[in-house]
């Protein structure tokens, strides 16, 4: 009876907890639980949507029937009514993950903006059992932009030629920032620096200046469109509109002329000033004006200098013009000041003179344009001269010469001879005189001006005398050279002649002042020459002549000789003196060399090329040089062939030389004379320098190559199945087939997510739009790279038939702001210090994948890598950014980057911080300072990598620095202060995996600064001098916040706030979580060194784990991670264990609860 009455008693009891603890006493429970629930946008776990595509993601534990009609229902709501059913295109990506895709836009769901809550049922495990209903594990923010004007703007009444500014008022609605991308709107409206992105903060306002600034009278009215990529609208409108009165002035002219007016005497004009009226009278206003007058008021006076002028009226002022002495007046004007604020300042110009019966000034500083470079000679059909004009330049109206073959001055203003007269222009100093009626011979010219009155100048006049010699010299004669017609010429610096310039009667009469040679083809005219000598001692017409020998062609050739007088006159020029050479100081000219654009080595094979070769006197050696494509390591093969009757020649480069990494090669020939030419390549010229060099692409054929490293291993792809496993591949070969399926099916199969995936990231693509998977995937080109993982082990895939880039010149890739996926377009490992960005001055960090995202020097090919980009501070924004890749093989073993620091001055000292979660990891963090550090943002500060599949990662949240990321993996301070706090960002979303952090000091952290590690959460602290590893268990998503403190012990105690840096107690705090599965926290202090034991028990007293034994323990914050496992190994079942805990003699113990 009393085991029965007992009974009774605990089994409700027994029930209740069997509920708890979940645990089958009563049989397996076939029925399949969620045990993870996520939301992914564009992969990455989001608690926060809006417009676009958003990807559930719920994890069973077990296998699931992936049979379509056995797919999760999905309802959802703001409370708890599930009342909409969530319309979702649902497939599994794995035997126990579920991913519903669903678009979230203005209208769904329905509700509004807010926090969702979902609810599950319908799914079924592969045996059957159909899924308890169940709800969302995390609810979803649904936050949708919407943007509206708070209202439209009027301006109201503006006068044409001011401005108005008013403020746009745009409000933000949603919970979340939207970003306005451009603002457009039409004159006389204006909006300052339109086409620059603003944000607009969530539940916030932002103004925007609107200028009105009319330039005519009317009413406007006109349309602000508002653009921003978020709303889904594109844009919305706003309204502006205003008004613009005045007056406008209108003169009846800006110039008035009084022309010449007597001393004594005076002459009046009248100005008309309008009031033009606009068609609308509501526009109108009255004219105000006043006149002022410069330099002073006294020679011209007005009739009225101030008044007003209705609408559609005028007003007249007489101006009136009374000269004081003889002279031009024309540097006088009035200033009309209006308050028509288009014409605030009108300028009227004044002019007017008296003269008296002086004649003009004498001509000044003649300067005549001779025939050629002799003084005194002419031998055109003008004289062109130019001279200096007096003060009173205006009243000059004529220039008047007079030509004579004897000496005899003007005796009157008409007297001119065989001369002319020429009416001149407003400060006219230049002339041509005709030399039409004049013969060959010397003559005399006088010259002198005459002004607007008639007073003329002949009296005082200038003269010149000059040779009019139209005549041509004759062709002048070889008489001696010291060059020898039809024999070679290969070193002669200069060309020595003796010529004869005239003969007979005419040396009595010889004017020759010039002798020019030209090589290779006749003159065009007479001063087509390569040089020229004067005309030095003659003796019987006979000249000697020395001219600098510099043929520009090789081969049979022509020197040309004529000659020149004193007036410019050339001798016969289409049948100049000729003297014939032969010169050989030109190397082999070799053309006809491969395009190898179109021309490749075949791997495995011998390549030759066929080239020509000209000399004038044979062709001694051909070769050719090589070299594998990247390096300098040159090598020659001088077996050359001539072909038969021909003077084309074949060179080869072994087939045993053909490298994989492509070639470079260039042909060479020297001649009889020892001179060396290579043949030119004008496709492949990099830059001005041509050195001959040919890039040379290797072609692999068939099944194509295969990754390999720098010693000929082949790399097969790694294999798993975790998200760690992902790594970056790329293909350093221009492919015939380089889509996905060309590649990878004949090796992996047919595309299965449960077999293999390939991601390609297109960063230039809208943002939800740029991961490509599978066939979406672009195209494979060298220098993109792409995430692929496989199950498939060992496996190295071939790439089919294909060829390397060329690698003469540099590469470049096109790359966008934000994160790209690079690799090397070469077939060959390239060194950081070969790439280099254009239009960017982003530092080029490169990042290879391996687990989580590390830093390397070295671009090793077949391999890819993410870099950060930035465009630089004044570039053009329709300019692209390119990643340019200098073609240098480096050697892999090369060390790659491990510490930011190569050499560090004593000011500057940092730690770096790596973490690791389980097979996730991000070693590559620091913080410190840096002599060059600026506050805030600079160039020693690195983006944080993306979140890549499962992860950890530690960074540096700095929305503030304004850049396109927040987050980054370094913060460099300052020097000059000796305390500092980072705030250090880890987020990680491998639950129940343990979180290492390590704090590596590595350079010249100051001896005298305590430096200790704060979790507030954990209400920890830890002295990173005695222990320089902190761990913590990842049971959440989002990110865990640390507090890094480097200063003096009263620093770190003002930071730490209520937590000791030295516990002052002993104590065993409660574990966390609790209830636990599987991993829990156990945390502990202790106020002094010592030594310290664990245990855990169960229920019935038993000790199930040993977890310290009498460890010496340092005193701090301290705490470890207990997996509910055994002394053995084995896992512990569900159930109430009792952690206990014993220092020196104190001892403490805590429940907890298992439930697996």
């Amino acid at each position: 009876m009393k085991e029965k009455l007992m009974q009774r008693i605990l089994f409700p009891w027994m029930i209740l907890l069997i509920y708890i603890l979940h645990i089958p006493v009563f049989g397996q429970n076939e029925k399949p639980r969620i045990i993870g629930q996520n939301f992914l946008v564009n992969g990455a776990s989001v608690s926060q949507a809006g417009i676009g595509a958003v990807t559930l993601e719920l994890i069973f534990d077990k296998k699931m029937d992936q049979d379509g009609q056995a797919h999760p229902k999905v309802y959802f709501s703001q409370d708890s009514s599930f009342s909409a059913q969530l319309p979702v295109s649902p497939f599994w990506v794995a035997d126990s993950i579920w991913h519903g895709l669903f678009n979230i836009s203005l209208n769904v769901p329905s509700a509004g903006n807010g926090l969702y809550n979902f609810r599950f049922h319908g799914a079924k495990s592969a045996a059957g059992a159909e899924m308890d209903t169940t709800f969302g594990l995390v609810p979803l923010k649904i936050c949708r932009p919407e943007l509206s004007v708070i209202s439209d703007l009027d301006f109201g009444s503006v006068a044409p030629g001011l401005s108005r500014q008013l403020s746009l008022v745009l409000k933000n609605k949603s919970c979340d920032t939207i970003v306005v991308d451009s603002l457009i709107t039409v004159s006389p409206f204006s909006i300052e620096n339109a086409k620059t992105a603003r944000s607009v903060q969530a539940d916030d306002s932002l103004e925007i200046p609107v200028n009105f600034s009319p330039m005519s009278r009317g009413q406007f009215s006109e349309t602000i469109e508002i653009y921003g990529a978020q709303m889904l609208q594109n844009k919305i409108s706003a309204t502006v509109s205003g008004e613009a009165h005045g007056p406008l002035l209108s003169v009846s002219s800006e110039t008035i002329d009084f022309g010449r007016v007597d001393l004594n005497k005076d002459s009046t004009q009248n100005l008309t000033i309008r009031n033009v009226a606009s068609t609308n009278s509501a526009f109108n206003e009255l004219l105000h004006f006043e006149i002022s007058q410069f330099p002073d008021p006294i020679i011209y006076s007005l009739s009225r200098i101030r008044g007003d002028v209705l609408p559609g009226d005028s007003v007249e002022v007489a101006i009136t013009f009374r000269p004081q002495e003889s002279r031009l007046y024309n540097n006088y004007y009035l200033k009309l000041a209006t308050n028509d604020k288009l014409h605030t300042e009108k300028m009227i110009t004044l002019t007017g003179y008296n003269s008296d019966q002086s004649p003009p000034t004498r001509i000044s500083n003649l300067q005549v344009e001779w025939g050629d470079i002799y003084e005194g000679f002419i031998n055109e059909d003008v004289l062109k001269i130019c001279w200096e004009n007096p003060g009173s330049a205006a009243e000059i109206g004529q220039i008047r010469w007079k030509f004579s073959q004897s000496a005899a001055p003007p005796v009157n203003n008409d007297d001119l001879g065989k001369g002319g007269v020429l009416n001149l222009g407003e400060n006219q100093n230049c002339a041509s005189l005709s030399l039409a009626a004049l013969s060959q011979g010397n003559w005399y010219a006088y010259l002198w001006l005459v002004d607007t009155a008639g007073n003329s100048g002949y009296e005082d006049f200038v003269d010149l005398q000059f040779k009019l010699d139209l005549s041509h010299p004759a062709t002048p004669l070889l008489v001696q050279s010291n060059i020898m017609s039809g024999d070679w010429v290969s070193d002669l610096d200069s060309v020595e002649v003796k010529l004869k310039l005239a003969s007979g009667g005419q040396i009595s009469q010889l004017d020759v002042a010039r002798v020019f040679i030209k090589f290779n083809s006749p003159p065009e005219d007479g001063y087509d020459f390569a040089e020229w000598s004067r005309v030095g001692s003659v003796q019987n017409g006979i000249a000697a002549f020395k001219f600098k020998f510099n043929p520009t062609e090789c081969g049979p050739g022509t020197m040309y000789f004529w000659s020149a007088d004193s007036a410019g006159n050339f001798s016969n020029l289409t049948t100049p003196l000729e003297l014939n050479y032969k010169i050989d100081t030109c190397p082999p000219v070799i053309t006809g060399i491969a395009n190898t654009s179109l021309i490749s080595a075949r791997h495995g094979h011998a390549f030759r090329d066929t080239v020509h070769i000209d000399d004038e006197r044979g062709v001694k050696r051909v070769w050719v040089e090589y070299r594998a494509a990247g390096t300098f390591n040159t090598k020659i093969n001088e077996d050359s062939r001539r072909v038969f009757g021909t003077d084309d020649f074949i060179v080869t480069i072994p087939q045993n030389d053909i490298a994989l990494q492509g070639m470079e090669y260039r042909i060479l020939a020297e001649d009889s004379t020892a001179l060396i030419s290579f043949a030119e390549n004008e496709q492949q010229r990099c830059g001005s320098v041509d050195s001959g060099w040919v890039a040379l692409p290797t072609y692999v054929s068939g099944d194509g190559t295969k990754p390999m490293d720098e010693s000929g291993t082949e790399l097969p792809l790694t294999s798993g199945t975790d998200s760690t496993d992902y790594q970056l591949i790329s293909i350093p070969f221009e492919l015939a087939a380089p889509q996905i399926d060309s590649i990878f099916v004949d090796d992996l199969g047919e595309y299965k997510i449960s077999k293999w995936r390939i991601f390609d990231y297109n960063t230039s693509a809208p943002s939800g739009q740029r991961w490509l998977e599978g066939d979406s995937a672009r195209p494979f080109i060298p220098g993109r790279s792409y995430f692929i993982i496989s199950t498939a082990k060992n496996l190295v895939y071939d790439t089919g038939r294909g060829k390397t880039r060329s690698t003469l010149c540099p590469d470049s890739i096109e790359v966008f702001e934000g994160w790209n996926l690079v690799a090397t377009p070469f077939n060959f490992p390239v060194h950081s210090d070969a790439l280099s960005l254009v239009n960017s001055n982003s530092p080029i960090v490169l990042y290879p994948y391996n687990s989580g995202w590390e830093f390397s020097d070295i671009m090793e090919p077949w391999q890819g890598y993410a870099i950060f980009v930035q465009r630089a501070a004044g570039a053009p924004i329709n300019e692209s950014i390119y990643l340019v890749v200098q073609p240098r093989k480096t050697s892999t073993s090369t060390a790659k980057s491990n510490s930011f620091f190569s050499e560090s001055p004593a000011a500057e000292w940092s730690i770096k911080i790596s973490a690791t979660a389980g097979k996730s990891r991000d070693l590559h963090n620091w913080v410190g300072v840096r002599q060059l550090s600026k506050p805030g943002y600079d160039e020693f500060e690195r983006a944080e990598p993306p979140l890549i599949g499962q992860y950890v990662s530690v960074s540096f949240h700095h929305p503030e620095w304004h850049q396109l990321t927040d987050r980054f993996s370094t913060d460099f301070r300052v020097p000059g202060a000796e305390e500092f706090i980072w705030e250090i960002d880890i987020r990680c979303n491998a639950r129940n995996e343990i979180v290492k952090l390590n704090f590596d000091f590595e350079a010249n952290v100051p001896e005298n600064a305590s430096v200790y590690l704060i979790d507030e959460q954990q209400k920890s602290i830890q002295n990173l001098r005695t222990t320089t590893q902190y761990q913590f268990l990842a049971v959440t998503e989002g990110s865990k916040k640390l507090k890094l403190v480097v200063g003096s012990e009263a620093f770190i105690e003002e930071m730490a706030a209520d937590l000791a840096l030295v516990p002052e107690n002993f104590e065993l705090l409660q574990n966390f979580p609790n209830p636990f599965n599987p991993e829990t926290t156990i945390r502990f202090n202790v106020p002094q060194n010592g030594q310290v034991s664990l245990f855990v028990y169960n229920q019935l007293g038993q000790k199930v784990a040993t977890l310290m034994n009498n460890s010496e323990i340092k005193s701090g914050y301290h705490s470890l991670i207990w997996r509910a496992r055994d002394d053995r190994g084995f896992a512990l079942p569900s159930g109430v264990y009792l952690i206990r805990i014993q220092f020196e003699n104190q001892k403490a113990v805590k429940k907890v609860l298992l439930l697996r």
